[in-house]
Formats: C-alpha cells, sequence, structure tokens
C-alpha cells in the first residue's frame, strides 16, 4: 500500500476511536487510537525510507523519527 492508504486507514481508525470514546467504550476507544498511530507511523516511514516496518511497538516506531525515552 501506498503512503496516503495507511494514514487513510490510521484517520478510519482514529474517528472510530472518537465514536467510542463518545459512546463510552473505553477500551475499544484506546484500541483504535493505538491503531491509528501505528498506522500513521508507518505511513511516514514508508513515504521517508520506502519500507514498512514490521512492528506493532509504537516507541520503537516513533524513535525512528528522534523520540527518546
Amino acid at each position: 500500500m501506498k503512503p496516503k492508504e495507511w494514514l487513510l486507514r490510521a484517520k478510519r481508525f482514529l474517528l472510530s476511536a472518537e465514536h467510542n470514546l463518545e459512546s463510552g467504550l473505553y477500551d475499544i476507544a484506546c484500541f483504535d487510537s493505538y491503531q491509528a498511530a501505528e498506522l500513521a507511523f508507518k505511513a511516514l516511514h514508508i513515504k521517508v525510507y520506502g519500507t514498512r516496518p514490521y512492528t506493532h511497538d509504537l516507541t520503537l516506531l516513533a524513535r525512528v523519527f528522534g523520540y527518546k525515552d
């Protein structure tokens, strides 16, 4: 998939998270938020490096772009 497609999926998860948060479904809202962040990081990684990382670890994905613990 192209970066724009990954980002579109991330936006869909974010919208779902917002809806679930408003509905009081906090566990699902958290999951959807995590997915949104993961997909957005992967979209950026594909755009910058041309490859998709095979991890679900947000910390590792963020470190690639300068995040420090």
